[in-house]
């Protein structure tokens, strides 16, 4: 094969968020496409460049082509990721403001926050970025997105009258986008095996029973303690600290097929979730 068309393809294929066995199959798939068509265009009489030119003419924009294989390959999820990025943006200035009207409190860092995690996760979506893992960063920022809006949605329950019905249902809508796309986009779309499915399923499904009951004690402790933030409210993020240390080890065990090693982690964070507040507190 030519090499004339990598670059064409390296772009189609950047605009997809397959794993890298997938990315290897399209790449050759496309090439193997276009090298026959541009064969056939030399066989025609055209010239090196005027065949090259018709044959990517003839195939499409690549961002265009790798959009639609996206979509393809991950139905519906571009527009759910759309829809959550919109939608958290504006909750997030009308949580905002709510708490600035009616009691006077500025909560300029977690809307400075919210903000700028919904717009990376939207600008993530609609533009990608090639020398970024697309898959890693947008994993992360999903889960950093459910811990910042559990706490807006603890605020949005704070406000008084019918808009706080209004915020606190639109909040439980971000939260169970989240939910879902976080188990879409770790789980579903990608091509695994059952145990590591387990794996990742019951990991995260620990790490967002602790991520509630953290922010509903920060939240509580904020809200009648006179010294603000101190140690013990900080030391409430002990429990998620854990969890994400041992998920991330165990994610290294499961790869390398050490199944037992890595289902051996899940348990501490479960341990120590209840050692600390159900014991301890």
């Amino acid at each position: 094969m030519t090499p004339i068309f990598d670059p064409y393809v390296e772009r189609i294929v950047q605009e997809t968020d397959a794993t890298k066995e997938e990315k290897e199959d399209l790449r050759e798939e496309l090439l193997i496409h276009l090298e026959l068509s541009y064969a056939a265009k030399r066989k025609e009489g055209y010239s090196e460049e005027d065949a090259k030119r018709i044959v990517v003419e003839d195939f499409g924009i690549s961002g265009v082509i790798g959009d639609q294989i996206q979509e393809a390959m991950f139905p519906y999820r571009k527009m759910m990721m759309l829809t959550l990025s919109i939608t958290s943006i504006l909750f997030s200035i009308l949580v905002y403001l709510g708490h600035l009207f009616v009691y006077k409190d500025a909560y300029m860092i977690w809307l400075l926050l919210s903000i700028m995690i919904s717009t990376s996760l939207l600008v993530l979506t609609i533009q990608p970025i090639e020398f970024l893992n697309r898959r890693s960063w947008r994993n992360s920022l999903l889960l950093l997105h459910l811990f910042v809006y559990l706490y807006g949605m603890l605020m949005a329950t704070s406000l008084e009258g019918e808009i706080a019905i209004v915020l606190t249902i639109v909040s439980w809508f971000i939260i169970l986008f989240s939910l879902a796309l976080i188990y879409r986009t770790t789980i579903f779309d990608v091509q695994i095996d059952k145990y590591t499915k387990i794996f990742h399923a019951l990991n995260l499904t620990v790490g967002v029973f602790i991520i509630a009951v953290t922010l509903f004690f920060v939240w509580a402790a904020l809200a009648f303690s006179v010294f603000e933030w101190n140690l013990m409210i900080l030391l409430n993020f002990l429990p998620f600290t854990i969890w994400l240390i041992a998920y991330v080890a165990g994610g290294r065990f499961i790869a390398r097929r050490k199944k037992m090693i890595a289902y051996s982690l899940s348990v501490i964070p479960v341990l120590n979730c209840v050692y600390f507040y159900f014991v301890l507190l």
